[in-house]
């Protein structure tokens, strides 16, 4: 699973979402990463599925803000590792 936190503005960069990915992917060779976000949290949802997370599935009021949003990212869809 993996989790992002942030405060500011370009915290981001193309070298450290390179290693964000490189890591588990490249080094660990692992086939999925799974996240979870809450569903009322756009910002969070539109800077994952940006990255290239995508949408597996949505469970109806598991979070304390309403839905929870489960997202996966795959290697062969990764544009960072």
């Amino acid at each position: 699973m993996i989790h992002v936190g942030s405060e500011g503005q370009h915290w981001a960069t193309k070298n450290f979402l390179k290693e964000v990915f490189n890591y588990p992917f490249n080094t660990l060779k692992l086939r999925v990463i799974i996240g979870t976000v809450a569903g009322s949290n756009t910002k969070a949802l539109k800077l994952d599925r940006h990255l290239g997370f995508k949408d597996v599935a949505t469970i109806p009021d598991a979070h304390d803000d309403g839905d929870l949003v489960i997202l996966e990212m795959r290697p062969e869809y990764c544009k960072w590792a």
